[in-house]
């Protein structure tokens, strides 16, 4: 379990894996944020997809983690090896390497730029290292301008784009190697 401050007046932070217990917070988390990139045109997520079968996989699967303050959860982010099977096409730069890929990533948008974003980023960087891959990959919707200008603030480099079934936009794909592995 990592702790943090963020604020001097705000209490401990938390990140830590994700229990069943959560999954209502979660999902309120992926609604207010739905509403959110709906209202600026962005599709990227919507009624089908993240799911609370997703999440409860994840937490099955033990590669869901969530900040939290106060028993209040603030954003969550999912990390394993499993790519979408859309990235084969993208010119990743240690293609055959595992690497961590970061997915369904969401901060409470009551809480942006409080560092709850950077956090679970560098939670995911974490269990990079741990888990001995030279690379952490993710995407998210060309429109999501918030995720493309935190990916540049935490060393990520675009280097393609896909496009997902049942969703008309392009998602960009981003990468970072990890220093100490490369």
């Amino acid at each position: 379990m990592i702790e943090f401050s963020l604020l001097p007046k705000t209490g401990k932070k938390v990140i830590r894996k994700a229990e069943t217990r959560d999954l209502d917070a979660i999902m309120d988390i992926v609604w207010r944020t739905v509403m959110l990139l709906q209202s600026e045109g962005n599709m990227q997520w919507g009624d089908d997809y993240p799911t609370i079968d997703d999440f409860s996989q994840d937490i099955d699967d033990g590669t869901l983690y969530v900040c939290e303050t106060d028993d209040e959860i603030l954003g969550f982010l999912c990390c394993n090896q499993i790519p979408p099977q859309e990235y084969g096409t993208v010119a990743w730069s240690l293609p055959t390497d595992p690497a961590l890929i970061i997915h369904r990533f969401a901060v409470s948008p009551e809480t942006h730029r409080k560092g709850i974003g950077t956090a679970l980023m560098k939670q995911a960087e974490e269990v990079a290292r741990a888990q001995g891959c030279r690379s952490l990959r993710t995407d998210t919707c060309s429109l999501n301008i918030r995720m493309r200008l935190l990916f540049v603030k935490m060393g990520y480099e675009k280097v393609g784009e896909v496009h997902f079934a049942n969703r008309t936009q392009t998602f960009y794909c981003f990468e970072k190697m990890i220093p100490e592995l490369k």
